[in-house]
């Protein structure tokens, strides 16, 4: 087989497994390191800070929507999210599909299915314990 038979093999192959992942339901996640991206883009650090990585909890703009914080429990820094929970079950918590101590969370997420499996999957990576102050 020459040069050209593999280019056009190894091409058939890529859009074959292409077709296997999105086939079956499944959403392929950007690159992991685009969850912050995400994270950031929705407004995520309106409520949750994520001190690890230097994230710090914002307050929303004049204007923009804000969750009506109406727990008693303020939300958690997520820096060591990734220990305790895993992408699957945060796709379904930001869709208020699961619940967390019984609660929905507050906001349901307005992203894409990609959107969403780029965010799950980042925050399941993280798994540094927050600095106590």
């Amino acid at each position: 087989m020459n040069r050209t038979s593999w280019t056009v093999i190894g091409s058939l192959v890529s859009l074959l497994l292409v077709g296997v992942a999105f086939g079956n339901g499944t959403v392929v996640p950007k690159k992991v390191e685009d969850g912050k991206a995400v994270f950031t883009e929705n407004r995520c650090q309106s409520c949750h800070s994520i001190e690890a990585l230097g994230i710090a909890k914002k307050k929303p703009a004049a204007g923009e929507d804000e969750v009506v914080e109406k727990a008693a429990k303020k939300p958690p820094d997520l820096s060591d999210v990734g220990l305790k929970l895993k992408a699957a079950w945060f796709s379904k918590f930001l869709r208020k599909q699961e619940k967390l101590d019984g609660n929905l969370h507050p906001k349901k997420f307005k992203g894409d299915d990609a959107d969403l499996a780029t965010l799950s999957t980042w925050l399941e990576t993280l798994k540094t314990k927050p600095v106590k102050k």
